[in-house]
């Protein structure tokens, strides 16, 4: 996402997706993962779903990716290489190499804050700046997927709240213009959805792809500001507060230590970890907008992910990383001057290629090796 996407409406965008969910394939899988907590992987879902394409392509789940002895490192769609070996044993202590990352990235204007978290023994490893607020981004599907799973699927009510979905030429504006060719109905609201299945399958792909569109669909129907208050008093975030500016929903204001919180507490509850947990690990290569998700906690070969990235709430670039592995909880938000103010109107693809966003990806990068003891590069 880049500055928004905007509340928006909902209407015929969703029934769409869950017609395509709906595919019994789909159903009979997730059906059969559902109560175990954190099966190892669910990137068949995404592989089930018919092919979206991508300002770079099409998008690619997991499973159709090439694999390669321990160690060695296979051809990623839209160039360049995707480590399938596992790392080494991440250290005990990653304080120094961690703070080392952090330095690094202040020399290159990059602002960020860190929290790793081992999970066997759920003490935190590295705190810092754990309590300062950035916009959560695309981070916020983790906090609205969490709030579904909890309270069932929304009503939806009349969730025209008007106004574009994203600035023109985004994936969501593309989207937009797809749902226009069939029958719609702009103030229906939400489908009522009353198959677990189907609701598991839709929150799948809002967050293996980063979904926008269905995202800020969700958003509205489960009540926006309440919703993010409702997630906030479950887990106990204290950081965590509303869109300041009342229409960007990324720009809710979350930190690193709640994000830690939140992901630990979703992961142990086999209600929320059992649909949560997969769908980090089935992260796409290119997400729903074409940014390529390969960067931070994204490069852990087995890990679950989920990236942010955008510009310019609160004038800054924002490009986050969080996940886990068995042995860890990693969370890396990230802020810096961008170097095009315009690029809060522009799509995915300016944003990678600002050197202030280029600087972030391998700001974040670098620290998520630091926290995992991870190769360089």
């Amino acid at each position: 996402m880049r500055r928004g996407p905007r509340r928006r409406r909902a209407g015929a965008l969703v029934t769409g997706l869950l017609a395509i969910v709906a595919l019994a394939s789909m159903i009979t899988l997730l059906a059969t993962q559902r109560g175990s907590g954190e099966p190892t992987g669910n990137s068949a879902v995404i592989a089930a779903v018919p092919p979206l394409t991508g300002t770079r392509g099409p998008i690619v789940s997991v499973d159709a990716l090439a694999t390669g002895p321990p160690g060695s490192a296979v051809a990623a769609p839209g160039g360049g290489q995707l480590p399938t070996g596992a790392w080494p044993v991440p250290p005990a202590d990653p304080s120094a190499a961690v703070d080392a990352a952090i330095a690094e990235a202040a020399a290159q204007g990059v602002r960020l804050a860190v929290v790793v978290v081992d999970r066997p023994t759920g003490s935190t490893l590295v705190r810092r700046d754990a309590d300062e607020p950035f916009p959560a981004l695309s981070l916020l599907k983790l906090m609205i997927a969490a709030d579904v799973l909890a309270n069932g699927w929304p009503d939806g009510g009349d969730t025209t709240t008007g106004g574009p979905a994203a600035p023109t030429g985004s994936a969501s504006a593309q989207a937009s213009d797809t749902a226009d060719t069939a029958d719609r109905d702009d103030d229906a609201g939400l489908p009522v959805v009353d198959d677990q299945a189907q609701v598991d399958a839709v929150l799948t792909r809002m967050i293996a792809t980063s979904d926008d569109v269905l995202a800020g669909d969700l958003y509205d129907a489960a009540g926006a500001d309440e919703m993010v208050d409702r997630v906030a008093v479950r887990y106990g975030l204290t950081g965590t507060s509303p869109t300041p500016d009342g229409e960007y929903w990324g720009n809710v204001q979350v930190t690193a230590s709640d994000m830690a919180t939140l992901l630990a507490g979703v992961l142990a509850d086999p209600a929320t970890g059992a649909v949560i947990g997969p769908a980090m690990r089935a992260t796409t290569v290119i997400a729903a907008d074409g940014v390529e998700q390969r960067f931070g906690m994204g490069r852990v070969p087995g890990a679950g992910s989920k990236q942010g990235w955008g510009c310019c709430l609160s004038g800054e670039v924002g490009i986050h990383t969080m996940g886990f592995t068995d042995d860890r909880i990693v969370v890396v938000l990230s802020a810096a001057e961008p170097d095009d103010d315009t690029l809060g109107e522009q799509d995915g693809l300016a944003l990678q290629a600002d050197p202030a966003a280029q600087a972030s990806f391998d700001a974040v990068s670098a620290a998520v090796r630091a926290a995992l003891g991870g190769p360089g590069g």
